[in-house]
């Protein structure tokens, strides 16, 4: 922090100096005379300058970036939770690629005038002059000054940008602002400090390309540069590693290492023995339902149950260690049992085996209770599944399953649940165990999530090394021919894993949505934020109990006015917590989904699901990642509303179309048809290599693709 401090000296030296060569303002008179309304310019303190800046880090060689982000902390005795944030903030080499940018004025402005013509981002290492990325999400706040904005298109990672305010945004008499004198004070006074230099230099870069984009020097009221943060590197090098495993396959879970590989004619009953409680160990038995596989009767010919070694990344708290992004790879912290559940179709297996899709599960999901759901559409087209429990999924580790056999022989082994009691009240909960504890709140379950992604790369090479299933020595599973079937939770940890996984041929992406506080303040998560918010010291609710109000607009909408006191301070801890879990984040990956990772032009097929009106995956935090990953050609909408208004929907439940890919075979006949119309379109799409699109059945209920523009409201069912 000296040189934070030395470098504010020397600012404020060149304020000073600015003032007194331009005066209070200079610039363009407007129809009322002149405007004497500004961009502050300040670098002493965050809110007095254009944020982000690179002005807020320091240079690290560890780092992709050769940056490290370096944010001032508050009075920490008098927010603590504010200082536990920036902590983990201070870990990044570099700042949110679609990052909430706030611009300080000296007085007030009209909204109104804030266009991406006027406030706009410039790319800085293209090598030639970039086009504009325009703003969005504005919204202007009265009482301190301080415009805030997100940019319009999501940006790549460890880049350049420059900040440019134009005098095209006008004073709230009309008048066009005038540009800062303190930033031409910056950029014109001799640097006798080597961090102002290098920061003086970025800004001159910004200028030059701003100039080449069309808006000359004169027009610039005020610039920032800011270098997005690296999202891949790290991750690429885990995978790496995780690819040079000898990771093989064990399917003797059974008393004495019986072998636990059945036929699925014979059973004639999975017990699913839950561990619930601790301390004393508690136990709830669950059957599995194998009614479901009726849903596609005869498909599935056989059950196996394995496990195999791999490494945990995670540390006591579910996070990683931290490690620079340019070389580093985190430490392993211990090895694993991976447990999972593989259903192989009936009939007669191919030469080179099957073909076989990991599904990634929902987050209220297990492995056992899943199994039936997808498993007997992609059996039908000679497609095997695998699945296993995320991390904090599955309930406690003591769970079992116990496989009973026409013959009346019965069988019981570890069903590998990864649930764990985490706030010591005995209970261990369904979804408990998978997110950031102590001073890490920020980062939720970001660590959890690429971990989650990371065992299913294991999975994927003991597929490559020989999954032998019956015990005759041969691989059954065809390693050539891997796919990728994720749902809701199946999305967040399953995009980052296709895009860096190159043995996935094709995948299939529903109920996708982020980033993850985005969907939960728009939809049936909203008490999780109220929550956490309630939590924090101080506490961020601005309502009462665990409500609050963010204030925040939907895209594409005209500029909001806060007048909602506190709001401001939610919409800043929204953008903290989506910068720092970014890196796990599926709107980070997307735009990697339809390449095949190390190659220079392998372009593999991506079908994404999603429905009109999903409560828990609402759809602008899905039209979010859809436009990042340019995937709206790659999209099926399915549009509950005409559902409804066919054949009203009169519950909760029917109202939400978040299960719509799987509540027709668990529980609704509701969606039967829809399910039906929706798997079968998946499944095709997955034997086909990714090549084939079915239009789904009924066919008045889905648009194949996407009708534009993409969804940016809610459309809840009233």
């Amino acid at each position: 922090m000296r040189l934070t401090r030395r470098w504010i000296a020397v600012v404020t030296m060149w304020m000073i100096a600015g003032s007194a060569l331009y005066g209070a303002s200079a610039g363009p008179s407007g129809p009322g005379g002149g405007s004497d309304v500004y961009p502050l310019f300040n670098q002493e303190a965050m809110d007095s300058a254009p944020f982000p800046s690179d002005f807020l880090t320091v240079p690290d060689d560890a780092q992709a970036t050769g940056l490290r982000v370096m944010l001032p902390k508050p009075d920490c005795a008098q927010r603590p939770s504010d200082c536990e944030d920036i902590d983990v903030l201070n870990t990044l080499d570099g700042f949110n690629l679609q990052p909430r940018l706030a611009i300080p004025f000296s007085g007030a402005i009209d909204p109104s005038s804030v266009t991406s013509d006027t406030v706009f981002l410039l790319a800085l290492d293209g090598g030639k002059p970039a086009a504009k990325v325009g703003v969005n999400y504005v919204v202007w706040d009265p009482a301190t000054r301080v415009l805030y904005a997100e940019s319009d298109q999501f940006l790549s990672q460890a880049s350049r940008y420059a900040l440019i305010v134009t005098t095209g945004v006008r004073d709230a008499a009309g008048d066009p602002i005038v540009p800062s004198t303190q930033f031409d004070g910056f950029r014109e006074h001799p640097a006798n400090d080597a961090a102002a230099h290098r920061y003086k230099q970025a800004l001159l870069d910004a200028v030059y390309a701003a100039r080449h984009a069309g808006t000359p020097e004169k027009e610039i009221a005020v610039a920032s540069v800011f270098t997005t943060q690296s999202i891949t590197a790290v991750a690429e090098r885990t995978r790496d590693y995780v690819r040079s495993l000898d990771a093989r396959a064990d399917f003797a879970l059974g008393p004495g290492g019986a072998r636990t590989v059945f036929a699925f004619s014979q059973v004639t009953s999975i017990v699913y023995r839950q561990h619930t409680r601790v301390s004393p160990d508690g136990f709830t038995n669950v059957n599995v339902p194998l009614n479901a596989f009726a849903f596609e009767p005869g498909t599935v010919g056989s059950i196996a149950y394995g496990r195999v070694s791999a490494p945990s990344f995670l540390r006591p708290d579910v996070t990683f260690n931290v490690v620079g992004t340019k070389e580093g790879v985190p430490p392993v912290t211990a090895m694993e049992d991976l447990y999972f559940n593989l259903l192989l179709p009936s009939g007669p297996e191919p030469a080179d085996g099957w073909p076989v899709a990991m599904i990634g599960i929902g987050g209220s999901e297990n492995k056992e209770t899943s199994a039936p759901l997808l498993a007997p559409i992609l059996a039908k087209h000679g497609i095997a599944s695998m699945i296993m429990n995320p991390v904090g999924r599955g309930l406690g580790p003591l769970s079992t399953n116990t496989v009973r056999l026409a013959d009346s022989s019965v069988t019981t082994f570890l069903a590998g649940g990864r649930s764990r009691d985490v706030d010591g009240n005995k209970v261990i909960g369904i979804a408990e165990g998978g997110l950031a504890l102590a001073s890490n709140l920020l980062l939720a379950w970001a660590h959890a999530l690429k971990q989650t992604a990371l065992d299913h790369m294991v999975l994927v090479r003991a597929v490559q090394l020989g999954m032998d299933v019956d015990g005759d020595g041969a691989p059954d599973l065809d390693a050539d021919r891997m796919y990728y079937l994720g749902w809701s939770l199946g999305v967040q940890f399953g995009t980052p894993l296709v895009a860096l996984e190159p043995a996935f041929r094709a995948s299939v992406l529903n109920a996708m949505g982020g980033p993850q506080i985005h969907l939960q303040v728009l939809g049936n998560q909203r008490d999780i934020v109220g929550r956490l918010l309630a939590s924090r010291i101080p506490s961020l609710i601005n309502v009462g109990g665990i409500v609050f109000n963010e204030n925040f607009p939907l895209r594409d909408q005209p500029p909001l006015v806060n007048a909602v006191a506190g709001a401001i301070a939610i919409q800043e801890y929204m953008d903290r917590r989506e910068w720092a879990m970014q890196s796990g984040e599926q709107v980070a990956y997307a735009a990697r989904l339809r390449t095949v990772p190390g190659s220079d032009d392998g372009v593999r097929g991506v079908l994404v699901q999603t429905a009109k009106g999903d409560v828990t995956q609402p759809n602008p935090a899905a039209s979010r990642v859809i436009r990042a990953g340019g995937l709206e050609a790659h999209t099926t909408y399915y549009r509950h509303d005409l559902a409804c208004a066919a054949d009203p929907c009169t519950t909760a439940a029917r109202k939400n179309p978040h299960t719509f890919l799987i509540e027709g075979v668990r529980s609704d006949p509701y969606f039967a048809a829809v399910t039906r119309g929706a798997q079968e379109q998946a499944a095709q799409f997955l034997a086909s290599d990714g090549l084939v699109v079915i239009h789904p059945t009924p066919t008045n209920l889905f648009e194949v693709p996407i009708v534009l523009p993409l969804p940016e409201t809610t459309n809840f069912i009233p």
